[in-house]
């Protein structure tokens, strides 16, 4: 399995002259985005190189023998030629070009009478010869939709196998005059490897890749403006991805499906009212989130097999939230646009049934009042025991409330009310709660750093646990954060440093310390090929990690101001070819340098 950026290297590797004749494949599940992939990010990236690769995009859909597969590769080329911008005086090229665009591959061999002097064809040459000759030496051909080869055969209800391995003959005939007879690189498309005959596997098909995209970045290309709609305190596409993960599978078109109704969904009050608890918006999104994806399969049997299958105990829940989202079940199975205050109504139900945090934090926190007055019963102690941990082990606790949890706990536990194993519950509960989301844990402990310290007044309060869980949480937060800022980034695109501002901001919001998980030397490095939209960007996430770093910790100050540091020595060093974005890196510079984050800023 590989990324979007190994992909693209194994191409290169495969486009050099001289390799062997042979195909290549790209494989990934359904709607993945592999179409979408090779049309436009590996076109654009190919055709940007120096040494421009042409890229011809035609599907074996309905294909039925060689002949008509070199018709579509031909009819491709054509149309790629014909969307090159012309130079006024270009009257040959022109005159191929208007004749080309009504003309197919049978049509251009008689039209070689006429134009032979431009092209170089004679009119008796083959299809496979002239397009041999018709198309540029540096190209790429792809084939996609390989497991639809036989499309046209079983939709006329031709099943007979002889049929099929004549078809899948035919198939193999066109590759080998394309590969092994005239040189092309082609690369071929499918959901499996398996899609493809074994004789052409074996033979013909020498590297293989596996799609499968990054979730981040595929959530951003997709979703991108529905997710602006919606608060960020929220985390959209953090509960997007989660949500995907949980049905199994990281899909393209599924997202595409539940657009219109994010887009619905953004507008709701449920959603923008911050009176109603955080954790009941992003816990009930999530679990919605999670509804809609499976909702947009539509109600089809899954085998075991099925990275979508559910159990008869979770598919009877699933059927449940989609009847209490009446709304998600019209538009999803009868295709019925609901109204914004039906569907904010929809949500607020479905909020009180399947989320109701509120009440068991309610109750847990009026119970951790009580403990702290030591002035209980021990059945009221044991009652409050039992709604505290029922809380935690519900993760319906709010992340700030874990420390003075764990020390209620800790003094029932020092009287005789709760036992060793309630107290290790209780931990294990909260470090459930403090990996779920590294940025939300990183947030609340720098929001109440008091309360997740280990020294106190009294032994009762002296906790290690409480500082190996905020350890644990913050260690955790900078494994995923270099990652996180790097997903969907390529280094050589002039844009990257646009792409990791938007990162910073999806993932870490109003605390983007992520910045810094990536070292000023790589950091200095894509400012030395970003464009100026790029290089302002970052800009504007680097000012706002410093305004935010003010109210944070000595330690993270401490960070930002040696990153600030080592930063503007290396950009000091840049000198790129443009007068504004060297103008732009010497702004940046100097604000690194003069607006560091110091002791005297703190207390001012």
């Amino acid at each position: 399995m590989a990324n979007t950026d190994e992909i693209k290297n194994h191409i290169n590797e495969y486009l050099e002259p001289g390799k062997s004749h042979h195909a290549m494949i790209l494989y990934g599940e359904w709607g993945s985005g592999k179409s979408y992939f090779v049309r436009n990010d590996l076109k654009t990236y190919l055709e940007g190189r120096e040494d421009s690769i042409a890229v011809i995009y035609t599907t074996a859909a309905g294909f039925t023998d060689p002949d008509e597969l070199m018709e579509r590769i031909a009819t491709a080329y054509i149309n790629e030629l014909a969307s090159i911008e012309e130079l006024p005086d270009d009257s040959k090229k022109k005159k191929l070009l208007n004749e080309a665009r009504k003309s197919s591959l049978g049509f251009l061999k008689n039209l070689t009478k006429k134009v032979g002097k431009a092209s170089g064809a004679l009119p008796s040459l083959s299809d496979s010869a002239f397009l041999s000759l018709m198309l540029p030496k540096r190209a790429l051909i792809i084939i996609d939709d390989l497991e639809r080869r036989a499309f046209s055969l079983l939709h006329n209800n031709d099943l007979d196998a002889g049929d099929n391995e004549e078809f899948d003959d035919a198939l193999f005939s066109a590759l080998c005059r394309l590969v092994e007879e005239h040189g092309h690189k082609v690369l071929l498309v499918a959901n499996s490897s398996d899609a493809i005959p074994a004789d052409i596997m074996e033979k013909l098909v020498w590297d293989r890749q596996e799609f499968k995209p990054d979730p981040a970045e595929l959530v951003d290309r997709i979703l991108a403006e529905n997710i602006r709609g919606f608060p960020q305190s929220l985390k959209v596409e953090e509960q997007i991805i989660s949500a995907q993960s949980h049905t199994g599978k990281c899909n393209a078109r599924r997202l595409v499906r539940i657009r219109p109704m994010l887009e619905l969904m953004a507008q709701c009050d449920f959603f923008k009212d911050n009176e109603i608890d955080s954790a009941i918006r992003i816990d009930t999104l999530k679990d919605v989130l999670y509804v809609a994806l499976r909702a947009s399969d539509g109600e089809k049997e899954e085998s075991k097999n099925d990275d979508n299958w559910l159990t008869e105990e979770e598919f009877e829940q699933y059927q449940s939230k989609l009847n209490t989202l009446k709304c998600f079940k019209l538009f999803f199975v009868e295709g019925v646009k609901p109204n914004i205050d039906g569907l904010n109504n929809n949500l607020v139900r479905f909020a009180q049934r399947y989320h109701p945090q509120s009440q068991k934090e309610q109750i847990a926190l009026a119970a951790l009042n009580s403990i702290r007055c030591r002035a209980f019963e021990d059945e009221d102690g044991e009652q409050y025991l039992r709604a505290i941990i029922d809380a935690l082990d519900s993760e319906e606790m709010d992340i700030s409330n874990i420390p003075n949890v764990l020390r209620a706990i800790n003094l029932l536990r020092s009287i005789g009310i709760a036992s060793r194993s309630d107290y290790e519950q209780a931990v294990q509960a909260s470090k459930r709660l403090l990996t779920n989301n590294s940025s939300f844990s990183r947030s609340a402990i720098n929001e109440d750093q008091i309360a997740w310290q280990v020294v106190h007044v009294d032994d009762v309060n002296r906790l290690d646990a409480i500082d190996s869980l905020r350890e644990m949480a913050l260690q955790k937060f900078k494994d995923e954060a270099y990652p996180r800022m790097m997903a969907g980034v390529d280094d050589a695109d002039e844009e990257a440093g646009l792409r990791i501002a938007q990162n910073a901001d999806a993932w870490f919001g109003p605390d983007p310390i992520g910045l810094t998980a990536i070292s000023p030397d790589e950091f200095g490095d894509f400012f030395k090929t970003a464009n100026a939209v790029s290089i302002h960007a970052l800009w504007n996430a680097i000012v706002r990690m410093n305004n935010e770093g003010i109210q944070s910790k000595a330690r993270s100050r401490e960070q930002v101001k040696k990153w600030n540091k080592e930063l503007a020595e290396i950009l000091s060093q840049v000198d790129v070819d443009s007068k504004m974005r060297n103008y732009l890196i010497g702004q940046l510079c100097e604000y690194l340098q003069n607006n560091t984050v110091t002791a005297e800023q703190v207390q001012t």
